[in-house]
């Protein structure tokens, strides 16, 4: 008997630990969107091991993946999100198995898979396009867009980046937008869509103008000067690139294509001296600045070695999408896959249907025959009760002839009793 009250009270820590976990989960979950921070904070304050539910566990699996994801953790391991996924597919919960989705996704980006990237992106978008959750549409578009650019596949890239600027201008999502314009801007410039991508720059400065956003300004000044690069125009180039490397957001490769355009415009002891700062084996663009200066100096020898590393470069990048090829296999496979489910829930509603209606033939069968047998039976009761009436009736005149001849034959004897009764007196 001393063992139940021992019980009693750890059944009722248990519950108390749950409710408390349960509560916190809440919190971290409500606090997601704007403080990332702080919901990593209180998830980082839970026991997994006093998650004694699936849902709790899956719950707390996937807050933990998006508030690290949030806060720019970089996961690499696969375990703790694919429990999430595991549970909320079987569960009903579709926003929540997107999420799920898409941060796999992203784990899986982060480790070069592209393929179960893809695979697990793919789904995710399709639920947002089913929720109508604009937002989560770009965010896995833009994904896609990702695994597509570095696999150098620049059509697909194109089409899921557009979807990305259009769903995020849909929700209305700053700085997302102004990220996005930049995306397809990037885009377009690869594709030598030039003017395209130059009247989303000149969104984007128009938009860094209004937000005072100094790094949106620059990336754009660097993407118009790479517009003109890349369309031969390096007069026009230069005071933009002039711009962005006098500036506190340039970066190595501003400072290469800096010394292209001087090269080409005639500028060759600048471009030199740029050439110089650079390992020509760690960026193909540096070194081929460093070829074209070794060629415009008549430095043959040193021109070739450089040519050299350039095409070891070129190589390793052909093997790495060569081995990462599947990108529009599993597009495809993923598009095909859906058809076929799609195909299978409309043969699925189709049988339904047809379900539906011979059991509505049958219901008005149905209903049309009792209809019919009530009728019948209201008409042969309304018959009954007419016979009954007329029965009456004539039972009631039979009844008053008969009264009226009983009178009359009383009468007629009452008659003769009474003379025969004069007659003795």
């Amino acid at each position: 008997m001393q063992k139940f009250p021992i019980i009693i009270f750890l059944l009722i820590l248990l519950h108390s630990c749950v409710s408390r976990h349960a509560e916190s989960l809440r919190e971290a979950e409500s606090v997601m969107t704007e403080h990332p921070d702080s919901a990593l904070v209180i998830l980082e304050n839970i026991p997994p091991k006093e998650l004694t539910d699936r849902h709790s566990r899956a719950l707390y699996a996937l807050l933990l993946t998006q508030a690290r994801s949030k806060s720019y953790i970089t996961e690499t391991d696969d375990s703790l999100i694919s429990t999430a996924v595991s549970y909320f597919e079987k569960s009903g919960d579709d926003r929540r198995l997107m999420l799920a989705l898409h941060y796999l996704g992203e784990l899986n980006f982060n480790n070069k898979d592209y393929a179960r990237s893809l695979t697990a992106l793919f789904k995710a978008y399709d639920l947002a396009v089913q929720l109508d959750d604009k937002f989560w549409i770009a965010m896995s578009a833009r994904m896609i867009a990702d695994i597509y650019h570095e696999n150098y596949h620049t059509a697909e890239e194109i089409e899921f980046a557009e979807i990305e600027l259009e769903n995020f201008r849909l929700s209305h999502r700053q700085p997302h937008i102004n990220h996005a314009i930049i995306d397809l801007a990037k885009t377009y410039v690869a594709a030598k869509k030039y003017q395209e991508a130059f009247d989303l720059c000149q969104q984007a400065i128009d938009s860094a103008t209004k937000y005072n956003d100094k790094i949106l300004h620059f990336e754009a000044i660097r993407l118009i000067g790479l517009t003109y690069i890349n369309s031969g125009n390096y007069h026009k180039a230069l005071p933009y690139f002039h711009d962005v490397c006098n500036s506190a957001y340039a970066n190595r490769r501003d400072s290469i294509y800096y010394g292209i355009i001087n090269l080409r415009v005639g500028n060759m002891a600048e471009a030199a001296k740029l050439s110089q700062n650079f390992d020509p084996s760690d960026n193909q663009i540096n070194a081929w600045l460093r070829y074209i200066v070794c060629v415009e100096m008549d430095s043959m020898h040193q021109a070739m070695k450089v040519l050299q590393q350039m095409n070891n470069f070129t190589d390793s990048i052909l093997r790495s999408v060569m081995s990462q090829s599947l990108g529009t296999s599993m597009r495809e496979f993923y598009i095909s896959e859906r058809k076929i489910n799609e195909a299978s829930l409309k043969s699925t509603r189709t049988i339904a249907i047809c379900i539906v209606i011979v059991t509505i033939i049958l219901l008005t069968i149905a209903i049309v025959y009792l209809i019919r047998y009530r009728k019948r039976k209201s008409e042969i009761i309304n018959n009954n009760v007419e016979i009954a009436h007329n029965l009456r009736e004539l039972l009631a005149k039979n009844d008053a002839e008969s009264q009226a001849t009983i009178h009359s034959l009383l009468s007629e004897r009452f008659a003769v009793i009474d003379d025969l009764c004069r007659t003795l007196y």
